[in-house]
């Protein structure tokens, strides 16, 4: 659910992924896996991610990692072990 959340959110809010790379300073390829819900963000991505995305829509924050944890939540604990060997 999480690659869902995110998906939306950078659509409605007319944020290119190129725009986000440079705003997090995050490799292009993880933020494609994190769209693509191959991988989630650590603790620390997430805390640059909603910054940065902050800053981008003016929405705080703090009301932007309650819905990443909703998002996060929903898709369980299995989904954090996707993509790791």
């Amino acid at each position: 659910m999480f690659a869902a959340w995110f998906r939306q959110f950078i659509l409605d809010h007319k944020i290119k992924r190129m725009h986000l790379y440079k705003i997090t300073g995050f490799h292009p390829n993880n933020v494609y896996w994190w769209l693509e819900g191959r991988n989630m963000p650590n603790a620390y991505s997430l805390m640059v991610l909603a910054t940065a995305l902050s800053k981008e829509t003016g929405i705080a924050r703090s009301a932007l990692l309650e819905k990443m944890a909703e998002a996060i939540l929903k898709d369980g604990p299995a989904a954090s072990k996707k993509g790791k060997k």
